[in-house]
């Protein structure tokens, strides 16, 4: 069955925090395998993943149109493994590559954040939220703090937001993903407080 929602998302660049810590304040940890496929005719990015939450493996097929840079419109339903494999059939190769991620989920009342740490990236992650609407107002996790007021210690770095930057939208990572020394070199990285 399908699911039709608004997907309505903050997205921010952060130093890869240390996976330890992670897993002692997540509600859940997943292994996702991302694959885009040929657009459809309507203009909507389709998408497949595997996911394996560490019991059970299952998926999952998405579709998505932008409304704005923050709202989307979200068609998600659950699939088998055959249908899964024969989507990944229409992959939209060669011009996009699978994306490989290891996702954690931190519960901070509602709504929860996600950390997605990339395959290929050794310093940095992204961090998202999702958002009844665009105006919600919503506080950051105690030990997650912007670069100009962390430290050394802080678990997690909020380096930028970059919820308007396309290059930090999945389906643009499927293409190339961002450099990530140049991003660290932009970012502040190095001037967090010993």
């Amino acid at each position: 069955m399908n699911q039709i929602s608004f997907e309505i998302e903050r997205k921010y660049l952060i130093k890869k925090p240390d996976e330890k810590f992670l897993c002692s304040v997540c509600s859940k940890k997943l292994r996702i395998s991302q694959t885009y496929l040929v657009p459809d005719v309507r203009g909507m990015s389709q998408r497949i993943r595997r996911i394996d939450d560490g019991q059970a493996v299952y998926y999952v097929m998405t579709e998505k149109k932008s409304i704005s840079a923050i709202r989307r419109i979200e068609i998600e339903r659950q699939i088998d493994l055959k249908e899964y494999n024969q989507l990944l059939r229409h992959k939209k190769a060669p011009a996009t590559s699978t994306i490989e991620k290891t996702r954690y989920v931190i519960p901070n009342g509602s709504p929860s954040f996600e950390i997605d740490m990339f395959d290929g990236w050794e310093k940095l992650a992204l961090m998202e939220i999702e958002l009844e609407s665009e105006n919600m107002q919503f506080d950051f996790c105690p030990f997650m703090k912007f670069v100009k007021n962390a430290t050394a210690e802080t678990p997690v770095v909020i380096l930028k937001e970059v919820t308007e930057d396309r290059r930090f939208r999945n389906y643009s990572m499927a293409k190339e993903m961002p450099n990530e020394l140049e991003e660290i070199e932009k970012s502040g990285f190095f001037k967090i407080k010993p």
